[in-house]
């Protein structure tokens, strides 16, 4: 699976955040080869600033990253998420 990293972004409240995850979460379903939301629940993950989505492929992965780059950069930043080996996970 490959897995991008949606951070919340500084100066951000975590309320705004919580009311677009909705919209993060409809984004990432909408995609095709999407896994799931990684880790413990979304609210306990969001507390700490950051949520992982997984994704089937690398390709899947990458459409995510770029709509939601395009779509809800004011509040989140994409990342890919880097792997144990220290490369990237594409």
């Amino acid at each position: 699976m490959k897995k991008i990293k949606v951070r919340l972004r500084h100066g951000i409240e975590r309320q705004t955040a919580t009311d677009c995850l909705g919209m993060l979460r409809g984004l990432a379903v909408s995609i095709d080869g999407y896994g799931c939301i990684s880790g413990r629940s979304n609210p306990a993950m969001l507390r700490k600033g950051f949520l992982v989505f997984c994704f089937r492929d690398r390709v899947a992965a990458e459409r995510f990253r770029r709509s939601g780059r395009q779509r809800m950069s004011d509040v989140f930043s994409f990342h890919r998420l880097l792997t144990a080996a220290g490369r990237s996970s594409r």
